[in-house]
C-alpha cells in the first residue's frame, strides 16, 4: 500500500488512524434521532464509520446493519463521551 499516495488522496491509512466513539445524527420526517458509532477513517469531506446499532441513513433509505462501514458527511457526526 503507498501511503503517499492515500495522503495525496485525503484519505487516511487505517495502520494511521486511531478510531473514537462518535454520534451519527440524522434528521427524518419524524424529527431527529442519534444512533452510536466509532469512527474508524477520515477523508477531507467525510468520516468512514462502524455502526453499533442499526440504523436507517436519512434521506437514502439505506438500512445499516450492525458492524458495516460507511462514508458520511462530517457535519452529521459528534463525539460523545466514554462512561
Amino acid at each position: 500500500m503507498n501511503f503517499k499516495k492515500l495522503f495525496e488522496m485525503g484519505r487516511t491509512p487505517p495502520e494511521v488512524y486511531t478510531p473514537w466513539l462518535a454520534w451519527l445524527h440524522l434528521e427524518g420526517w419524524s424529527g431527529r434521532s442519534k444512533s452510536p458509532v466509532i469512527v474508524v477513517g477520515e477523508t477531507s469531506t467525510k468520516y468512514r464509520i462502524r455502526t453499533e446499532k442499526a440504523c436507517v441513513i436519512a434521506g437514502r433509505n439505506r438500512m445499516l446493519s450492525v458492524g458495516e462501514t460507511v462514508l458520511v458527511p462530517k457535519r452529521a457526526i459528534s463525539k460523545r463521551k466514554r462512561v
